[in-house]
This record gives C-alpha cells, structure tokens and sequence, in this order.
C-alpha cells in the first residue's frame, strides 16, 4: 500500500508542470520554485492524512490478518515502524524533484543507493547480532527512510540553496486532481497488495510466507522498471513540456525498448532457473513455488516495457481515467482471487495468475491507447515496439530454458556464472537487433554521461 502511495506522491509537481510556453519547465525558475513548495506541502499532508490508516492497521492488525498469536505485538509494531517510515519518504519528495530539475541524478542516485544500504545493512546486523524479528525489519525501513530524507535535504541546500521554503508560492490549484490521484492510490492498493491480505485471509499465515516468497521476485522485477524507466523520467517532462510531440514519441518508444528489454532479461533468466535457485535459496521442499515464480516474473519485460508511458498521463494532467481504470482492474483482481483461490480453493497457482493477467490487461489493453490518445498518435507504434519486448522475451526464455536442462546447476557458482554469460548474451543480441542505431547512439551518451 505504502509503495504504491509513494508512486503517486509528486503529482502537483507534475500537474503544474506544462507551461505553455515551449520552453522546458526546468528553465523557468519561478516555475520551479512554485513546483517545490507545492509538492513539499503536499507530501506533508499527503503523509500525515496517509499516516492515519496505518496507525488503524496497526491497531487491529490482530483482526485484519490472521497471525500467530505470538508475534501480533511485534505485527502492530511494524506497522506502526512502516507508516514512520513512509511519512519520511513521501515528505522528502520535493527536496528529491530538486535533483531532478536541476539535472544532478548523480546525488538522486547516490541518496538511493544509501537508503537501499542502510536498509539492508540495519536488518542483517540486527538479526546477526541481536536476533531475528519482524521489528528489527521495521527498524530498518524507519533507518533507511531517515537516511533517504536527510540525504535528499543535504542535497537540496547543495544544489539548490536558492529554492527556499515559501508557503507563499504554495500553487493550491495544482490540488485539483488530487482526489483522482488518491484513488488510482486505491487501485494501487488493489493491484499491488491486496493479494497478499486476500491470501493470509483465505489460505492462512503459512500459504502467505509461501506467496510472498514468490512474489518477491515480481515486485523486484517491478522496482527495477521502474528505476530504468525513471531515468526518462526528466527528459519526458521537458518534452511533454515544450510541446515537442515528435520528440516525445520517439522518446517514448526508446524508454520502451529499453526498460523491456533490461527488465526481459532478468525476468527470463529467473523464470528459466526457478528450480535450482529455490533449492539453492530456500532447499528442496520449496522447488514447487517455480510455478508461482514463472507465473510472477516470466512475462515482467512485456508487463512492465509501459512503465515509462505512465508519466505521459500525469505530465498532461489526465489521470481521472487511469485512476478509474487502476480501480476497475483492482477491484476484477480482487473478486477473481476470492473466487478461485477463495469458493474453488485453486490455491496459489490462481492467485499468481490472476494478479498477472490483471495488470497485463491494464499495462497492455488499456495503458499504450490512452496514451496514444493523450499524444494524438496512432497506438500502433506503442504497440510495435511493445510486440518487439514480448519476441525478444520468448526468445530469452527458450535460450536461457535450454542453458538450465543443458547445466543443471548445483551451486550458487555453476549458478551466478551461467546467469551471468547469458545476460551477457542476451544483452550483446540486444544491441545487436533490439536497437537501432540512434537508439545504440544514445545509450552510448547516456552511459558516457555517468
């Protein structure tokens, strides 16, 4: 739930965005400094209204999920952890909007990189040298958020140090769409963690620690489209903009290729080597969540190629249809899982499948035709480079299918070294037919700009 209200916490910079003036919205610094103050408020209150209903789950957490009786105080107190942690990050939005505006991804990168060490280095060294809890992860999450929020504010008084705060240039207007943007909020919810709730409810703790075992997996997939596509993010709100349609497009079907691609990789090599990394991560009575982990990972890069299209709805402030949609699909989500996995008790395998056609409907039927509609384009070259993802995704998995009956890995070496000459392969046929020259043109510049 957090995480996809995060997604949603920098709208009024983004409904605010376009000036009309052709000329990028990162130039106008009166722009800029409206952008900052407004999307600083907004995160402030967006975290302390937000921070409401999870101190509520927090609080009855013991009646909305089934969980063992002696863990529900450290339960109550995660939650409790998670919405601290979530009240930091939404309120550094706009100290992180800082970064990107003034086009210093460099400091963005390195806060981020942080925030992932910290979080991850507070919860090895509590379980090793204290012992393992579900509250030393909460720590860990309020830990890496601080150390996200102090970062963002040095950065800010860095390269920002003209960008005062200044209730003044508060833009109230931009407010307008908020309330869409709370429920796309819900249907975030609805795509991205109501599944886990309806499976602790229908199935029980154990068949919960099993889904999220697999699950996991997906949602790495996810957060590293997201982090790919992220990186267009600057470009295709000075494009959106300055009014430069054919520019955009053209940037929209690079973005495509490249988050599906990187994304397609990763997801085929682990669909493909499910089997031995369960046994090798998890042993050999874990082996059956393969099918959950395929089902999960295997079609991410076709799934998630679209990321890169959702910033073209908010930047034209357009996000009453997405936010019904999101709705919609959530809502079709959650009936289809208390149906199979609920009244015809389908298990797992139904809940995995349900939740990936849902969002393949949503990111592939209606996401590429609305923004066409959006850019007054034909949605076929949307489309064209989308089916271009989902060939080279096939192709990867057939390859990397074959490496694992051909090398049986039994090892976390024989494992890593395989994953890693196929990536290589599969990244060297990538630059070789997924793109073309001026797409290699401008991967070289991006990387040479690092």
């Amino acid at each position: 739930l957090f995480m996809g209200l995060q997604v949603n916490s920098g709208f009024p910079f983004l409904a605010i965005g376009p000036t009309g003036t052709g000329k990028s919205m990162f130039v106008n610094e009166v722009l800029l400094a409206r952008i900052f103050n407004t999307t600083l408020v907004s995160g402030v209150a967006l975290g302390a209204v937000l921070a409401i209903p999870g101190f509520a789950l927090a609080a009855f957490s013991d009646r909305l999920f089934r969980v063992p009786l002696q863990i529900a105080d450290e339960t109550r107190l995660l939650f409790v952890l998670a919405t601290v942690a979530f009240f930091l990050t939404v309120a550094s939005t706009a100290f992180q909007l800082v970064s990107q505006a003034r086009n210093r991804l460099d400091c963005h990168n390195t806060v981020s990189l942080l925030h992932r060490i910290t979080r991850v280095a507070v919860t090895v060294g509590v379980f090793v040298w204290i012992s393992p809890s579900l509250v030393a992860a909460g720590w860990a999450l309020v830990a890496a958020a601080l150390v996200e929020f102090v970062g963002h504010v040095v950065c800010w008084r860095k390269i920002g140090p003209d960008l005062t705060i200044s209730p003044s240039r508060v833009v109230f207007p931009a407010f307008r769409g908020t309330g869409w943007v709370a429920l796309s909020t819900l249907g975030a919810f609805l795509f991205f963690g109501a599944d886990t709730l309806l499976v602790n409810r229908l199935l029980g703790p154990e068949e919960t620690t099993r889904y999220a075992l697999a699950l996991q997996w997906g949602i790495f997939l996810r957060m590293f489209a997201s982090a790919i596509s992220g990186t267009f993010h600057p470009a295709t709100l000075r494009l959106s903009a300055g009014g430069d349609a054919e520019r955009l497009c053209e940037h929209i079907q690079r973005a495509i290729k490249f988050t599906g691609y990187t994304t397609a990789i990763g997801a085929a090599i682990l669909a493909a080597f499910a089997v031995p990394f369960l046994e090798l991560w998890l042993g050999q009575e874990y082996r059956d969540l393969a099918t959950l982990v395929t089902i999960l990972v295997a079609p991410a890069g076709v799934i998630f190629a679209v990321v890169p299209m959702y910033s073209i709805a908010l930047a034209a402030n357009r996000v009453r249809i997405p936010a019904l949609a999101t709705v919609g699909f959530g809502l079709s989500s959650v009936v289809a899982i208390v149906g199979f996995a609920g009244e015809l008790e389908m298990g797992l395998v139904a809940v995995a499948a349900v939740v990936t056609l849902a969002i393949f409907l949503y990111n592939i039927a209606f996401t590429p035709l609305y923004t066409a509609s959006i850019l007054k384009v034909n949605s076929w070259w949307l489309y064209a480079g989308i089916a271009k993802v989902a060939v080279a995704s096939l192709l990867f998995f057939g390859v990397a299918k074959g490496a694992e009956s051909l090398v049986s890995p039994e090892s976390w070496w024989t494992l890593i070294v395989t994953g890693a000459v196929l990536g290589g392969l599969f990244f060297a046929m990538t630059l070789a037919a997924g793109l073309n020259a001026h797409d290699r043109a401008a991967l070289k510049n991006w990387l040479a700009a690092r």
